[in-house]
Order: C-alpha cells, then structure tokens, then sequence
C-alpha cells in the first residue's frame, strides 16, 4: 500500500480511497481543490500498482494497513472518510476498525 500526503500536516485529515484498480493521482482534481483546507492522504491499495510487494487481500486488510499508518503518524483524529466504488467498502470497513481504535471520524462520503 501507498498513501500520498498532501496538504499541511496541523489540519483536519480526509483520506481518499478510490476505487478498483484505480490510483490515487485519478482523484487529483479534487485532491488539489482540497489540499489548501485539509490534510490529505490519498491511497493506492496493494497489488494495484507497478512496484507493489504485496497482493490485495481484502478491504479488511486494506483498512487495517491505513489504521496502522495513522497510529504510526499520531493521527488520532479523521475529519472525513471519502469512497469511491470500492474505496466506499473499505470506508465502511475503515470506519468500523478506527471507531474500536478510539479514533473518531467526523464524517464519510461514499
């Protein structure tokens, strides 16, 4: 997994999780409208880009890959969950894994 960070890092987080085989540089357009007012992190799931060393397991999997990125950035705080086909199934799963972790998020758009 890759997750691209954009914006200042002292300010609400939306993390973008688009859909099958689709990267994150296909959300650009609104990643670059957002960037000035949120920090976002933008992801590429595994085994959906040149170079990955891992195979897509399943959203489960996924969603505890980002959990794991925002326990090991101090991220304890999530201002909007957005998903895209697929990427809104792993938000869901998201949501549920960062509610038992006690990281609350605010809002979600799928």
């Amino acid at each position: 997994m890759r997750i691209h960070s954009f914006g200042e890092e002292n300010i609400p987080i939306i993390i973008m999780l688009p859909g099958s085989f689709c990267n994150a540089d296909t959300m650009e357009n609104i990643i670059r409208r957002m960037e000035a007012d949120f920090h976002v992190l933008a992801v590429d799931y595994n085994g959906q880009y040149e170079g990955s060393k891992k195979t897509f397991t399943s959203r489960q999997g996924e969603a505890a890959e980002i959990v794991q990125y925002l326990k090991s950035h101090s991220i304890d705080a999530v201002a909007l969950v957005y998903g895209q086909s697929m990427g809104a199934e792993i938000g869901m799963e998201l949501i549920s894994q960062l509610e038992k972790t006690g990281i609350p998020v605010k809002a979600a758009f799928f």
